[in-house]
């Protein structure tokens, strides 16, 4: 089979879409076990996964994801007024990451409003992860740090600190690749925003990343939050035998849970 990112035939790995460590932290968290959007009442093992790349991508990209771990990841979720480094690994991480979840959407079937920019797109930053080359035209890539503070509507908690979800999302004007993770979110940008629709969250422009300093201006993003944080919601549209029943398992674990992040957030919801 073809590495998609060498274009070489290889052996190829099965490769997570969104990094280990963050089921791996997920289960340390929580229950040791977790639940994909929109389908919250049948519990999965582990992330989407594809075999995508070659042993060399493959290890090139955990590097990466190691250092994001390490360097952004555990001190954020420690300690959310931490400043994130704008350094040269934090880009190739993001947009490693983007560049995945672009690959397993852009040819799913969808009849994409925006496919010729998706399909540009896809190779723009194909070549960077490879050889290095500079992105010209899709080039606005944005982190945007999340506390455990509801900052979209009530009982959005859950969505904003354990959800990970990915999309390419569009209408008729504009179109980003997604990603949501933890306390984290990246957007790659494909069309259609302005320069006012982020504040201090574009990884071409800031040296640093603060959560008391970002803010996103674009009402169609704070929709698109909602729609997604509405998938969360399905807590409340399980049967009452269902809801009983997670009700009194979480119940259970009480003892064994009750300092951990999932419990801390979950508890507003049962």
């Amino acid at each position: 089979m073809e590495c998609e990112l060498h274009k070489i035939e290889a052996e190829l790995c099965e490769s997570h879409i969104i990094p280990k460590f963050v089921y791996d932290w997920m289960k340390k968290t929580g229950t040791g076990r977790f639940r994909r959007l929109g389908t919250l009442n049948s519990p999965i093992q582990d992330g989407i996964k594809k075999y995508m790349l070659c042993k060399d991508c493959e290890e090139k990209f955990s590097k990466y994801e190691k250092w994001f771990s390490e360097k952004v990841f555990n001190p954020y979720i420690n300690n959310s007024e931490s400043v994130v480094k704008n350094e040269n690994e934090l880009k190739y991480f993001v947009v490693s990451v983007l560049w995945r979840i672009l690959k397993l959407f852009k040819d799913d079937g969808n009849n994409y409003n925006f496919k010729i920019e998706l399909n540009k797109a896809e190779i723009e930053w194909r070549k960077y992860l490879l050889n290095d080359i500079p992105i010209s035209i899709h080039k606005n890539f944005h982190l945007i740090l999340i506390d455990s503070d509801c900052w979209i509507e009530e009982k959005s908690d859950f969505y904003f600190t354990r959800a990970v979800d990915i999309e390419i999302a569009e209408n008729e004007n504009l179109s980003f690749v997604y990603a949501k993770f933890s306390r984290f979110i990246l957007i790659g940008e494909i069309i259609g925003f302005i320069e006012s629709s982020f504040q201090n969250s574009n990884i071409t422009i800031e040296n640093e990343f603060r959560l008391s300093n970002q803010k996103i201006n674009e009402p169609l993003i704070i929709e698109f939050f909602r729609s997604r944080v509405s998938n969360i919601k399905g807590f409340d549209d399980l049967s009452e035998k269902q809801k009983k029943k997670n009700t009194e398992y979480y119940k259970s674990k009480l003892d064994s849970l009750k300092e951990t992040d999932y419990m801390r957030i979950l508890k507003k919801y049962l």
